[in-house]
């Protein structure tokens, strides 16, 4: 009867364990970030993007960025330089909190309730901008798993 319940268990496991990845898959892509003087590592982005741009600049770094038909947009970096100049973090009304994965985050919302989010650390910056609502979790998501891949090693 034991070995009844312990294989039905894991029958379960099984199922549930696909449907759960079957979803996750659905919802995001894995990318590669790599740029001069820097590792490669995947990152996760939301699906849905239609348009991707990658900018090196002088110094040889990378901005990365996934541009979405609703005007959000999700961005990867290794210049430590904000992406739009336009949109610079205002940390004397923004509080740095500390990042799980070290480093900091900040987070905040924009007029017509879009959010806006951005980690840090080194020169790496993860970030998202004009992200309704109900797509706040997924962005999220993406950035805190691109995070913990960097600096997984």
């Amino acid at each position: 009867m034991k070995a009844y319940k312990m294989m039905i268990r894991l029958i379960l496991f099984i199922v549930i364990t696909m449907f759960v990845s079957c979803s996750f898959s659905n919802q995001f892509r894995t990318q590669e970030f790599s740029a001069a003087g820097a590792d490669k590592f995947r990152v996760l982005i939301p699906r849905g993007w239609n348009k991707t741009t990658v900018l090196p600049d002088g110094s040889g770094n990378t901005n990365q960025i996934y541009y979405y038909p609703d005007g959000a947009y999700l961005y990867i970096s290794n210049s430590g330089k904000e992406i739009n100049p336009n949109e610079m973090i205002d940390s004397a009304h923004h509080i740095a909190l500390p990042h799980a994965n070290g480093g900091v985050v900040y987070k905040g919302v924009m007029p017509g309730l879009l959010y806006w989010r951005e980690i840090q650390k080194d020169n790496f910056r993860f970030g998202y901008r004009n992200v309704p609502t109900e797509l706040e979790n997924r962005f999220d998501s993406a950035l805190n798993y691109s995070a913990l891949m960097k600096y997984a090693k």
